[in-house]
């Protein structure tokens, strides 16, 4: 039995046929198109994240941009379940 606390580790070691690996599907791009196979998971499993920032510190741009897209990105995919 092998541990990771990384999906691309999980995603890798089972591309290699050690196994299968139960993985947050936001977490694996570009393995599909190396051939691993993926299949839902049933039930649904739902987790919270949490973006912390300091409250006496303004975000710069480049922070702000990042946040708008990992949103996008989020909502686009929860969307599409």
């Amino acid at each position: 039995m092998i541990e990771t606390p990384f999906a691309i580790t999980a995603c890798a070691l089972a591309l290699e046929g050690v196994g299968l690996a139960i993985v947050n599907p936001l977490a694996v791009d570009g393995f599909a198109q190396r051939g691993l196979i993926f299949r839902p998971f049933e039930p649904s499993v739902y987790f919270k994240s949490y973006l912390l920032f300091r409250p006496d510190m303004q975000k710069a741009s480049l922070v702000r941009a990042f946040v708008t897209a990992l949103m996008d990105v989020r909502n686009t995919r929860h969307a599409g379940r």
